[in-house]
């Protein structure tokens, strides 16, 4: 249960929570990107990108409707090998007996809520996937 690899991942997952709620201009251009060709770092290449949910158009519009919905939930996942659930849940339960705490577990809460309070900010649900 290392604080300081998970903190990478959670480094990453906040980064990004600002591509959540993407300006209009800026979700624009990305769909004039979906038109061309596949580039492989830089490299152009004879794929042509595929668009799941209908044409472009339809696409579109289905995501300006879904992004303005008061009733939309954000989800935030962030998947990493370097957290067990069970290793957690005893930290919590000795947390709970009253039992000193190993420094990482305790860096290692700090990383979780400093990433659900940042993905709460932006009216986002924060998930953790890790090992069982």
């Amino acid at each position: 249960m290392s604080a300081s690899a998970f903190h990478d991942a959670v480094g990453q997952g906040i980064k990004n929570l600002g591509r959540l709620n993407l300006a209009g201009d800026v979700m624009a251009v990305k769909y004039e990107g979906w038109d061309t060709i596949y580039r492989n770092d830089g490299a152009m290449t004879a794929m042509a990108r595929y668009i799941r949910g209908g044409a472009r158009d339809e696409v579109e519009v289905n995501i300006g409707q879904v992004v303005g919905a008061p009733d939309v939930v954000r989800r935030v996942f962030i998947v990493t090998s370097s957290l067990s659930r069970t290793d957690v849940a005893n930290g919590f339960a000795q947390a709970a007996d009253g039992n000193p705490l190993r420094p990482n577990f305790v860096q290692l809460y700090w990383i979780l809520m400093g990433f659900f309070s940042a993905c709460a900010e932006i009216g986002a649900v924060g998930c953790v996937v890790c090992q069982p």
